[in-house]
């Protein structure tokens, strides 16, 4: 009984952590629709791929980085709406290495 309610609070504890990952990735996944630039589209691929690879687990030091990898989606977001393909790809770039910045501070603080 006793394992059940720790595997159960385990689990309590883990769905934000999952939500995060899932929702930031299927957002960003959403704006491929509105791609057009085959070069445009391969850029915010990688990105998405970065995003729904990265490890679920997350740390309460990283909660302010996370949120800024959601408003950068949003940002691209505004960059697609605009058709602006410099923009687009300055943005996903710095997605891209806010993606590996919390992914690289992850493993440091996870060890």
């Amino acid at each position: 009984m006793m394992a059940n309610e720790k595997t159960s609070e385990a689990e309590e504890k883990r769905q934000p952590q999952i939500d995060y990952i899932k929702n930031s990735s299927r957002k960003l996944k959403s704006l491929l629709d509105g791609i057009k630039d085959k070069d445009t589209y391969r850029k915010v691929e990688r990105a998405y791929d970065a995003l729904y690879s990265s490890p679920v687990k997350t740390h309460p030091s990283l909660e302010q980085l996370e949120q800024s990898i959601l408003q950068q989606i949003d940002t691209i977001e505004d960059s697609i709406e605009s058709g602006n393909k410099e923009r687009i790809i300055t943005e996903v770039n710095k997605l891209q290495n806010m993606i590996t910045d919390r992914n690289s501070k992850l493993k440091t603080l996870s060890k």
